[in-house]
Formats: C-alpha cells, sequence, structure tokens
C-alpha cells in the first residue's frame, strides 16, 4: 500500500486478506498512526527499510514490512 502523505486513515480496516504488506509512507507521524492500528488489527512489523530518494533533503520513504499470522 502507498496511501497519501495523510495515511491509510479508516482504510486499515478493509484492506485485503492476505499475510503479508508492504505499507510505504513518505511521512513519519502517519507511518506510526497507520502501524499502531495495523498491529491493533493483528498484524506484525517484520521489518522497516528507509529509502533515501531524494538526495540532500530531509524527505525519506519508509517501507514497512507486516506479517498477518
Amino acid at each position: 500500500a502507498d496511501p497519501p502523505r495523510s495515511g491509510l486513515g479508516s482504510l486499515t480496516g478493509s484492506l485485503p486478506e492476505s499475510s503479508c504488506l508492504v505499507l510505504v509512507s513518505c511521512s513519519l507521524p502517519s507511518l506510526v498512526r497507520d502501524v499502531r492500528a495495523l498491529i491493533e488489527d493483528g498484524w506484525e512489523v517484520s521489518s522497516v527499510q528507509p529509502f533515501d530518494m531524494f538526495a540532500q533533503t530531509s524527505h525519506v520513504e519508509i517501507a514497512t514490512t507486516l506479517h498477518r499470522h
């Protein structure tokens, strides 16, 4: 999922049934909020990887892999 800067919002509860999700975010506050909601919905964080897509700026993309058991 690659939501807008505002994050997944109410969509966290309506994600397709899957055992793996990769969430890409450009906003750390939105990512934290979304990951908290996903954890409450049974997801578990497997990995977090930042990507410096915009050299010489403070902006990064963050890919978070989650699994549901």
